[in-house]
């Protein structure tokens, strides 16, 4: 294995791990080769990767869920297990990396097992498994990611240098760089969400997801992108945000919190999704819209609530899940910010990208995700994504371990999960790794391994 790869993925400190005893029975290509920007990141002595090499490595780490470790001086005071620096040994050690890891082997190996999808083939087409009321989910997997392979726009939607720019845009917004302020509220609410799963139940996460997915074709897939980049390119929007007052609170931000938080409250003690949905057109008619004068925005605005009540309808069966999901966020364990004891922070991070002239170019944003939208034009990522998340959501360990993964991810090691590690060290990282072409490069060697090397 390459020096630095091993770096990587292993936590090594850059030297190659012992070589096979005996040679592959696959004769593989020069990996530098086959992913020459990848490696010249690897091998880059300013060492860019630092931060990514050091979020994975935090993600193998070996954590102990034990509710006390008692001190000892000996193996005889642990109760049959070691003493370990004045500490017994921990009794339930949990790898979050590794758990994610055993359970897609375990998922794959119940894969495995299912029935072939035609008497004539095990996986149909693309275009004949969009019929089908339950595909193969190995199949699904193939057919997705031949979809990703086979592609001209996806290597064309990979090097266009306004994804790498809105990346780094991201990037730089979020650590500080822009404007002197860490804007880490939303991965630190998600942090602490996924951390805290004695007041976030990540089963009704994995619910919603699954539910909306459920229901995402590519068509509504398309209308969701139209919408809110209609909304957000209205010249009107930002001065009515700033200006927006409610609830005898400041102008702008403070306003928006506030209606957010009303509109929480208020759904919190409803029983549907249509009740839900009404309670949001009363805030709109009776507190936002006789405050815009411009027609177009009001149009703007609806559209996207439209689309937000049609998200909770009953029929459709999210609202449940998003009620607690909801209710979990503004828990005040949850929303409150560690750094500032402020409130509604997460709502707060939303309002300052739409009104930062200085921030993130939404527009083109949306525009980005309105063309990755477009890639999958017969809903196979879609489908393959709905049953992946449909698989953990039934398997309580696969469930866990991917909480945990998160977790560790937005949170990194420290004891207050607060998104900084984020912001500062991952992000950054994989923004780097799509402005050098590295993300392609990492599809080819992903290919290599699926397909057969020298196929």
């Amino acid at each position: 294995m390459h020096g630095a790869l091993a770096g990587l993925f292993c936590g090594a400190q850059g030297d190659d791990p012992p070589g096979p005893l005996e040679p592959p029975a696959l004769a593989c290509g020069d990996l530098t080769q086959r992913a020459p920007a990848f490696f010249a990141l690897l091998d880059d002595p300013a060492k860019p990767l630092d931060a990514l090499r050091a979020a994975v490595a935090d993600l193998a780490q070996v954590q102990c869920f034990d509710a006390s470790r008692p001190a000892c001086t000996d193996d005889a005071q642990c109760d049959g297990l070691t003493c370990d620096d004045g500490q017994c040994a921990c009794r339930l050690p949990y790898n979050a990396l590794g758990e994610v890891l055993r359970a897609a082997l375990r998922g794959l190996a119940a894969a495995s097992r299912e029935p072939a999808e035609s008497a004539a083939a095990r996986c149909l087409s693309v275009t004949d498994a969009a019929q089908l009321a339950q595909p193969n989910h190995l199949c699904e997997l193939k057919r997705a990611w031949s979809v990703l392979r086979s592609q001209d726009a996806v290597g064309a939607f990979l090097a266009d240098p306004r994804l790498s720019r809105t990346l780094q845009e991201i990037s730089d917004y979020s650590s500080g760089k822009l404007d002197g302020t860490v804007h880490d509220a939303i991965a630190g609410t998600l942090g602490r969400m996924a951390r805290r799963d004695d007041l976030c139940d990540p089963a009704d996460m994995a619910t919603l997801a699954e539910k909306l997915l459920a229901n995402l074709t590519p068509d509504l897939a398309a209308q969701i992108s139209q919408t809110l980049l209609a909304l957000v390119q209205d010249p009107t929007l930002r001065p009515f945000l700033l200006a927006l007052a409610s609830g005898g609170n400041a102008q702008g931000r403070q306003s928006v919190i506030y209606l957010a938080h009303y509109f929480i409250t208020e759904i919190s003690a409803v029983s549907s999704g249509a009740e839900a949905s009404q309670k949001l057109q009363a805030i709109l008619d009776q507190l936002v819209y006789p405050a815009i004068q411009n027609d177009a925005l009001k149009a703007h605005i609806q559209a996207v609530a439209d689309l937000l009540a049609r998200a909770i309808s009953d029929q459709l069966g999210a609202f449940p899940a998003l009620q607690r999901v909801v209710s979990c966020a503004a828990n005040p364990a949850i929303d409150t910010d560690p750094d500032t004891g402020k409130t509604g922070e997460i709502i707060g991070a939303v309002y300052d990208l739409l009104v930062d002239p200085q921030g993130v170019d939404l527009p083109t944003a949306l525009g980005l995700f309105q063309q990755a939208v477009a890639l999958d034009q017969d809903g196979q990522l879609v489908r393959a994504l709905h049953g992946l998340v449909l698989a953990t959501a039934s398997d309580a360990q696969a469930l866990d371990a991917s909480r945990a993964a998160v977790a560790e991810a937005l949170c990194g090691p420290a004891a207050v999960c607060d998104g900084a590690s984020f912001v500062r060290g991952m992000l950054p990282a994989l923004a780097l790794l799509v402005q050098h072409g590295a993300v392609q490069d990492l599809l080819t060697l992903l290919s290599d391994v699926l397909d057969g090397c020298g196929k």
